[in-house]
């Protein structure tokens, strides 16, 4: 359905959806008001990792003589009172599985609401139990009796995949070697967009008593929204050696005096997002810069609303190393001794 928006005051709350990486929340507000008013606003994610599955369900509202901020903090005013959720899987034979979808607080379960203008209090999001099968196809269908409406939106579950390179075991070296790249590898089956990171695990030992050793983390993430050009199932990425040495550098700088560091081991970390995903975050970053328009186009594929129905899976690798040249040069190299990384 077609909106044609005139400029007064909406207010959306985004529920989560990222033109950054993939999967943090956040909230919006945008100056146009639409007919009819009562807008569905939906985010979820599924993934076949998980058996607790959730998703956000609330609306678009508009009051032209009351505040904004006012009506941001009334939790009536973009929450349903009334609605039934409930998700099918399906494949071409018809429906597999039916969920009744139930209505929690999220901040009850540990899951709050980001802080924003927005009340945080209740939290309400919609709760199924159960295992999902990637062969299948997820439907989400929202019955709103109050008006007659019903809502849906269709998903694939993104399967699982691999990382090829570097091979995990623990034999497996990644190498940063001065003024050269590394390419990471692994194969995409249906996901259709990415984001890459790494976890580097260290160590600062007391020089004065080496039995003083604290392990430390740092979350390097490497890029966001690597999209699948569709041209294969492997999935080239390309990292500069240059830029995790500036990485740690900024990071990490010099340790507390009378301290030394110690590398330790790395974990590789992509997310995975399906192709109603990728369209999404694509589509928005396309009209990010649109601040003069009278309209504000936006992807969905919801039948009717705002927001995003798809699905996620989320690797970790565990236990890389870097190579002796590599490690050489972060504790050698004329820009890296500073940071005091010793054998």
């Amino acid at each position: 359905m077609n909106y044609f928006w005139r400029m007064k005051k909406l207010f959306l709350f985004a529920l989560g959806l990222t033109a950054l990486g993939m999967w943090t929340s956040c909230e919006s507000d945008f100056n146009v008001v639409a007919e009819p008013k009562d807008i569905p606003v939906v985010f979820g994610l599924l993934s076949q990792q998980d058996t607790q599955h959730y998703v956000r369900i609330e609306k678009a509202f508009v009051d032209e003589n009351v505040n904004a901020i006012d009506l941001a903090q009334d939790p009536d005013q973009f929450y349903y009172d009334n609605i039934d959720v409930r998700i099918e899987s399906f494949d071409n034979s018809g429906v597999a599985n039916s969920y009744a979808l139930s209505r929690v607080d999220g901040n009850t379960i540990n899951l709050p609401k980001d802080p924003g203008v927005f009340a945080a209090d209740p939290n309400y999001l919609y709760h199924f139990e159960a295992p999902l099968d990637a062969s299948k196809k997820y439907r989400l269908v929202i019955n709103n009796a109050a008006d007659n409406k019903v809502v849906t939106a269709e998903t694939e579950i993104v399967e699982e995949f691999e990382i090829t390179t570097p091979f995990n075991n623990m034999t497996s070296f990644i190498s940063f070697e001065k003024d050269r790249e590394y390419k990471f590898r692994w194969r995409v089956n249906n996901g259709e967009v990415f984001d890459f990171a790494m976890n580097i695990c260290y160590e600062e030992i007391d020089i004065n008593d080496p039995t003083n050793v604290e392990t430390k983390y740092v979350l390097w993430n490497i890029a966001q929204n690597i999209r699948h050009n569709g041209d294969g199932t492997l999935l080239i990425y390309v990292v500069p050696s240059e830029s995790f040495y500036s990485f740690l550098r900024t990071e990490l700088g010099a340790p507390p005096a009378n301290k030394i560091r110690r590398m330790g081991f790395l974990d590789l970390i992509v997310k995975s997002g399906g192709d109603h995903l990728e369209r999404y975050i694509n589509f928005n970053n396309i009209n990010a810069g649109i601040t003069s328009s009278q309209t504000l186009p936006t992807y969905t594929n919801l039948s009717e609303g705002i927001g995003v129905f798809s699905s996620r899976y989320i690797l970790k690798n565990s236990a890389y190393r870097l190579n002796a040249t590599t490690l050489d040069y972060l504790q050698n190299g004329a820009e890296n001794q500073f940071m005091q990384f010793k054998p």
